[in-house]
């Protein structure tokens, strides 16, 4: 028995439901920046898409083996998602599926630091946005 639920020894249906949220949550904040007047948001957003694509498509080989290099790839991944949720409101209510790919695929206490630093960061990104 795993002693993590989000382990990447499990594939199931939690890992395809993370990465549909976070299609569809991709897909609804670049209509509500397009549909704004911002096209360098979007630009950045279809990015991430890239990005996390090409995570998806390399994440069954690198995480098994070596956690390291798991977290080197996801680095550019988080980073672009923070570049654009301080920018944009829409895009930091993509951490949540980003919280739970860190948590899946990261050791344990990694995962959980990272799922912690992104979870507090986007709450200070939506104080930040609704001007208090």
């Amino acid at each position: 028995m795993s002693r993590f639920l989000f382990s990447p020894r499990r594939p199931g249906a939690l890992r395809w439901i993370s990465h549909g949220a976070f299609g569809a949550l991709l897909v609804s904040a670049l209509a509500m920046t397009a549909g704004d007047g911002g096209t360098a948001v979007a630009a950045g957003g279809a990015l991430l898409g890239g990005l996390y694509v090409a995570w998806v498509l390399l994440e069954g080989e690198l995480v098994p083996g070596r956690p390291g290099l798991a977290l080197l790839c996801l680095l550019p991944v988080v980073l672009t998602w923070a570049a654009l949720a301080a920018a944009a409101p829409p895009f930091v209510w993509l951490v949540l599926p980003l919280a739970l790919t860190c948590a899946r695929a990261l050791p344990l206490w990694a995962g959980a630091f990272a799922a912690s630093v992104l979870a507090c960061g986007s709450v200070i990104l939506m104080i930040t946005h609704t001007g208090l």
